[in-house]
């Protein structure tokens, strides 16, 4: 089994109007995004949707003092960008599609990627 690994392509930093966005960086890979992700999803590979994840109210969290509040919990700015959000929505209960909230630059600190791409991908990565 093949993975493929989305990190942070949401609204904030995609859509014009996002609080720390790329712009047209993002949109222009839009496309290419959808198409590569549809034919993970299609051929059963393992698709993880990594998402930042920011809780302005928690004083103790070190990235509200480097960063503007972007990708708070739950708000429309936190979902994927443009048509890849649809197609999500669309396969989120397979059991090859895993969305994770990351509270880091990294996608790996503090999560179990790691070990759900060894159970997957064995002898692959």
């Amino acid at each position: 089994m093949k993975a493929l690994i989305s990190i942070d392509y949401t609204n904030n930093f995609g859509a014009d109007n996002g609080t720390l966005t790329t712009g047209l960086a993002c949109q222009k890979i839009e496309t290419e995004m959808l198409n590569v992700t549809e034919s993970f999803i299609k051929n059963n590979n393992f698709v993880v949707f990594v998402i930042d994840t920011h809780d302005p109210s928690n004083k103790f969290y070190p990235e509200n003092s480097f960063f503007p509040p972007h990708n708070i919990i739950g708000t429309l700015r936190q979902q994927l960008f443009g048509s890849l959000d649809n197609l999500y929505r669309k396969y989120k209960n397979s059991n090859h599609i895993y969305r994770i909230n990351k509270r880091y630059y990294s996608a790996f600190c503090g999560s179990d990627i790691d070990l759900r791409l060894h159970e997957r991908c064995s002898g692959h990565l």
